[in-house]
């Protein structure tokens, strides 16, 4: 996909040459959608057999996946010999430990699965750096009460390390096992992850006063972006550079104590932004493509945020909003729609959710909530959607959204497996109008049908649609009724409608 096409307004629709039956009103074909899997340990793990990962990379392929992001750690991969200014390391041939890299890249690409390669967690060599801000970096972290990798990153070493990777994965680096080959070309670049939490980036607060706190972490990042974007951009101009995904919660300030408390995703991006004030303003962001992570608490997918500043699925055009007035102000660059992800977001499920998790839902209502989310955010301006694992977290993991995979973790398919492969929902919009909103797996003639009292299928309209463009249409019905959809010999789930 191209970045023309990501930047699609998905909301400007043309009218499509149909067929429709009498009880359908007009209908649109909208831009593409493009829907993944992020942070998947089945699919990109670089350490599991490659056997392992083949199984389950024909599963993204019959789940209609086009996407799947790589959470690489720049600790990983940068070796203990590398000091803090070694001689080259912006080249792909220096020190880096890349060969297991090279095989999950070869493996994803050849399933025809486009990477988005997120970049993350410092060395220790490359932690509590000079260069930035004294106020946020001169003391050292809190005994053991941070993630390694997070405590005031090295700009400069993140750019020189995204250069290397971004060389060797620009499509004219040789493949060194292959003679004559080169590796696969990587055009997507994901710049840190979870920025506003401080189990990825710290400190997020400081204390100038007995009650008074500065941010610190938005001007950490956009150093740190700004050093990834001209990296990226300096191996070719159309890599699209993505934000770290913001998590959609935050604390007060004072909560946690030590810098630590999150920062809620609003307030992060207004002071990312320079749209309200911090020590490291006036500065600029630059990047291509917003992303956020909008999980929810046992909250169906039209539930707003409860606290201010908070952001969850119905909020996306809040965090769009705020990037309208960074570019309108001239503190984010350049100066150009910018696209809207979101490459993390989930239900986790019962029964296989630990007790402790509070935000699980039973396998029914996750699978109901997969194609009504992605309706949300796609009315909102979203254009592709990565969902946190095709598969489950192996058995009694203690983290919340470890269970939110299509799969179980024995590779048995949940239900929300069949409304991933073929997103259909419904809703109604008067109390004789009825939206029909899809995602076809397939290009072709579409059929949306009535189910009859007596179990029959009635046809209602028919549509010649395009795969993976979303497609919407308004059906005359009154009443309650059960509608699903079909392309070719592939069928929706059932959804239901109320009167």
């Amino acid at each position: 996909m191209t970045i023309r096409s990501l930047r699609t307004v998905v909301l400007s629709v043309a009218l499509l040459a149909s067929a429709p039956l009498a009880s359908a009103s007009a209908a649109t074909n909208g831009g593409p959608l493009t829907a993944g899997f992020s942070s998947d340990s089945a699919l990109t793990y670089q350490w599991a057999s490659a056997s392992s990962r083949q199984v389950w990379l024909n599963r993204a392929n019959s789940e209609n996946a086009h996407m799947v992001r790589y959470d690489l750690a720049w600790s990983d991969f940068a070796t203990n010999s590398v000091s803090g200014n070694p001689a080259d390391p912006g080249n792909p041939d220096y020190s880096y430990r890349f060969s297991v890299l090279d095989a999950v890249v070869r493996q994803v690409t050849a399933h025809h699965l486009k990477i988005l390669m997120n970049i993350f967690l410092a060395p220790r060599w490359a932690e509590n750096a000079n260069d930035l801000p004294d106020q946020a970096c001169h003391s050292n972290p809190p005994a053991r009460a941070l993630k390694d990798g997070t405590w005031c990153p090295n700009a400069q070493a993140y750019g020189q390390f995204a250069t290397a990777v971004a060389r060797r994965y620009s499509g004219t680096y040789p493949d060194p096992l292959h003679r004559g080959q080169f590796l696969p070309r990587i055009q997507y670049w994901q710049a840190w992850n979870e920025e506003n939490l401080y189990s990825y980036l710290s400190p997020q607060w400081g204390k100038s006063g007995p009650n008074t706190y500065v941010p610190l972490s938005p001007d950490i990042y956009r150093q740190l972006l700004d050093s990834f974007y001209h990296a990226v951009k300096s191996v070719s101009s159309s890599n699209v550079v993505v934000m770290g995904g913001t998590a959609p919660y935050g604390d007060v300030p004072h909560s946690n104590g030590q810098g630590t408390a999150r920062m809620r995703p609003l307030t992060f991006d207004r002071y990312l932004f320079c749209l309200a004030s911090s020590p490291g303003c006036p500065g600029r962001s630059d990047f291509d493509v917003l992303d956020h992570h909008p999980y929810e608490f046992n909250g169906a997918p039209d539930q707003p945020a409860r606290l201010k500043d908070d952001v969850t699925v119905p909020d996306i055009w809040r965090l769009t909003q705020l990037v309208r007035s960074g570019v309108s102000r001239g503190t984010i660059q350049p100066a150009t729609h910018k696209g809207m992800w979101i490459t993390e977001i989930g239900w986790d499920s019962r029964p296989n959710a630990p007790s402790s998790d509070t935000a699980a839902v039973s396998l029914q209502t996750q699978a109901r909530y997969v194609p009504w989310a992605e309706y949300v955010l796609w009315r909102q301006g979203v254009q592709t959607i990565l969902w946190e694992e095709i598969r489950d977290a192996a058995p009694n993991s203690p983290y919340t959204f470890q269970n939110t995979g299509m799969y179980f973790y024995n590779g048995n398919a949940k239900p929300a497996s069949a409304n991933y492969r073929f997103p259909f929902y419904v809703r109604r919009l008067s109390s004789s109008s009825v939206l029909a909103w899809q995602l076809p797996p397939i290009s072709g003639s579409l059929a949306i049908s009535k189910k009859t009292s007596s179990g029959a299928w009635k046809p209602l309209a028919r549509f010649n649609v395009i795969a993976g463009h979303v497609f919407t249409t308004a059906l005359h019905i009154r009443g309650g009724a059960v509608l699903r959809a079909r392309v070719g010999k592939l069928i929706s789930v059932p959804y239901s409608v109320g009167s």
